[in-house]
């Protein structure tokens, strides 16, 4: 850079200022401007003395006094938040603006507007960037004026996106309609896959089960979500979730097929597998029996819950040595032992809790006594209900379903007067009060059957005949007895006889 000697500055800057006195209707900031923007060889007229290495040039002036003071740190601090509080608020307004404009219809003016977002966000990142590093206070001000027009060019952009129309409905229907058919896709191959693998080493095949399940996870839940969705972006987002499910369950289900396939159970296998599944399975029924003894020893409400986990177990396990039995595979065995296991935990969990139960005390002879007295008159309700239904059933019609019914009565009332003999031989409450909840059944299964009963017709000629037959009978016999049998008899047989006996009245043979 070239420095300026006395010479040329008063060649070319002093006929400046006369210029200046000249122009005096001019205002002193257009002054200031015009010598602010004159250079020579590429510096300004005030710096021309400061350019200057010439010892005869004059010394630098001191304006110290003159120049401006430096702004306070919290003037500058305020104004550098003041400015990146602006960028942040249009940079947060581009993002809802950007996401708005996925809402609308994709005309020429909506693409035209979204186009324009772009440069509008990275010219505020850029002047957002700019801000630290200023330090006087007019340099943070101009970037938040720029960072202001940038804003409202943005608004502008706001209100032609905003007056797009929505896209319609059936967008957002498509989407989800396509979501939901990658979801089940993917769901389909991955139970393909766990089931392809059942045919495989156990061992082999794990780490490609576990992957196909989580597939299978990821994609039903994945399912609620899309149909939750608002947007056709939400959905996309969803969209891309089960596709990543669908790839890993197909991937897994590959895997699989490239697996030798898991040699053939011998019988000898066979055999053992159902031996030890067995094994647990008496072991289940067994601990679930001294469960239920056990609680016999404590009160009854508290341990009925556990009582019935145990029966439930022993239920169970029954049920298991059955199947196990039944099956030709030593994996169908294994499915039958994971059940046996479980009844046997839950009995062993059962049989556990009964023990920390505290003892039931002794019952007194006055306890006795009423459980029996109780016992009793559930047994007597229970036998005078079953008479009282096998009296009724004998003036029915004798259909084949009210034979079965009196059949079940009669055997039920046989079976009362054996709990009777039950009753009387107790010692404790608890089986006082066990037969008296069979009677209390008993009654009830009587009940049943007496509606079944009465459901059916009534015989003809029976006691149960109409009031009206009654009357009929009744006015027939005075005429008899007025008229004479002898006058009348000859055509009571020929003319009546069939009408009377619709009517009950079933006239004597000669």
């Amino acid at each position: 850079m070239r420095s300026l000697t006395k010479a040329t500055f008063s060649l070319y800057i002093f006929p400046i200022f006369d210029w200046i006195f000249l122009m005096k209707r001019a205002s002193r900031l257009s002054a200031l401007a015009v010598i602010a923007s004159l250079t020579f060889s590429g510096l300004t007229a005030p710096n021309a003395f400061a350019a200057s290495n010439s010892p005869a040039d004059p010394a630098p002036a001191n304006n110290a006094q003159n120049a401006q003071a430096a702004p306070a740190n919290d003037e500058l601090k305020d104004a550098k938040q003041a400015a990146t509080e602006a960028a942040d608020a249009v940079l947060a307004s581009v993002k809802e603006l950007t996401n708005l404009a996925k809402t609308k219809e994709q005309t020429a003016e909506v693409k035209d507007a979204v186009g324009k977002i772009e440069p509008i966000r990275s010219a505020v990142e850029q002047l957002k960037g700019q801000i630290e590093a200023k330090t006087e206070v007019a340099g943070v001000t101009e970037i938040k004026t720029q960072i202001e027009t940038k804003k409202t060019e943005l608004t502008q952009l706001k209100t032609v996106i905003e007056k797009a129309a929505n896209k319609p409905a059936e967008d957002l229907t498509e989407a989800k309609k396509a979501a939901n058919k990658t979801a089940d896709e993917a769901i389909s191959l991955a139970t393909e896959a766990v089931a392809a693998a059942a045919k495989k080493d156990e061992a082999a095949a794990k780490d490609h089960v576990e992957k196909a399940n989580a597939a299978k996870k990821a994609a039903e839940e994945a399912k609620p979500k899309i149909e939750a969705a608002k947007t056709a972006e939400d959905v996309k987002a969803q969209q891309k979730v089960v596709e990543q499910a669908k790839a890993d369950a197909q991937s897994a289900k590959d895997e699989i097929a490239k697996l030798a396939d898991k040699k053939a159970d011998t019988g000898k296998d066979i055999a053992e597998a159902k031996k030890a599944a067995t094994a647990i399975a008496d072991e289940a029924i067994k601990v679930a029996d001294e469960a239920v003894a056990a609680a016999a020893k404590k009160d009854a409400a508290a341990a009925k819950e556990h009582v019935e986990k145990a029966n439930a177990a022993k239920k169970a396990a029954q049920d298991t040595k059955s199947k196990i039995e039944a099956a030709n595979t030593a994996e169908g065995v294994k499915t039958q032992q994971t059940a046996a296991e479980k009844a046997k935990a839950d009995a062993q969990a059962a049989k556990e809790a009964i023990a920390k139960l505290a003892d039931k005390k002794a019952d007194t002879e006055k306890d006795i006594a009423a459980a029996k007295d109780a016992a009793n008159k559930a047994v007597d309700e229970a036998i005078k209900a079953a008479d009282e239904a096998l009296a009724t059933a004998k003036k029915k019609e004798q259909t084949d379903s009210l034979k079965v019914a009196v059949k079940e009565l009669e055997t039920l009332k046989t079976n009362l007067g054996a709990l009777k003999k039950e009753i009387s031989d107790a010692k404790t409450v608890a089986a006082l009060n066990a037969q008296k909840e069979k009677a209390e059944k008993a009654k009830a299964t009587v009940a049943e059957h007496k509606k079944a009963i009465d459901k059916v017709a009534d015989k003809k000629g029976s006691s149960n005949i109409s009031s009206e037959n009654k009357n009929v009978r009744t006015a027939l016999a005075v005429v008899l007895g007025v008229l004479g049998v002898g006058a009348i008899v000859a055509a009571i047989f020929q003319f009546a006889g069939p009408a009377l006996k619709n009517l009950g009245i079933q006239l004597p043979k000669f």
